[in-house]
């Protein structure tokens, strides 16, 4: 006896059948796979097209489709990814008002963003945010050494502090939003 929940045999009741197509299971040709086909490509010879032509009965050909421009006005092209462009304007946004929930926002949609690459995401939300700080922190040293700005007071870091975090969120958050508007705006 047959312990299978189907009954006896491999079928499954509602399932009649099915295709098998071996070229949808292959991976597509790469480019250079593509051109070495079309070089083998077996030519005819012009007696045998002139033959093969004679025999198809003419038909009225099919309008042509409307062609687009190449290069569409920048004034009429829709603005692409955004999503994208939303999560810079609301960097822009928090970096103007100060809003740290609007700078969140910004980053989290750049971060699980699909249109950016991996290495685009890390710059937009780690590594150009790194840099800002990184500024900050050569700026606040500067500062304590006496080489650039007003030195700082002894006992006053916490001071010093509290003026330049504001700045550096702003300035990374600025750069992010500008690398983000670059990468969206990219030609595909």
């Amino acid at each position: 006896m047959d312990s299978s929940a189907f009954g006896p045999g491999d079928d499954v009741p509602g399932f009649v059948g099915g295709v098998e197509i071996p070229e949808m299971l292959r991976r597509p040709p790469t480019k250079e796979q593509e051109a070495a086909l079309r070089k083998k490509a077996p030519v005819e010879e012009p007696e045998e097209a002139a033959a093969a032509e004679a025999d198809v009965p003419e038909a009225d050909p099919a309008p042509a489709p409307p062609s687009r421009p190449a290069t569409p006005d920048a004034a009429h092209q829709p603005l692409e990814q955004p999503l994208l462009l939303l999560s810079a304007a609301l960097l822009v946004a928090g970096a103007v008002l100060g809003n740290l929930i609007a700078l969140l926002l910004g980053w989290l949609i750049a971060w699980g963003s699909r249109r950016l690459s991996d290495a685009e995401t890390k710059w937009a939300v780690v590594i150009l945010p790194g840099l800002a700080l990184t500024a900050g922190v050569a700026w606040l040293w500067g500062r304590t050494s006496g080489r650039w700005g007003d030195p700082i007071a002894e006992g006053h870091m916490n001071a010093a502090l509290s003026d330049t975090w504001p700045w550096v969120l702003r300035g990374a958050a600025v750069a992010s939003a500008l690398f983000i508007v670059w990468r969206s705006q990219r030609a595909k």
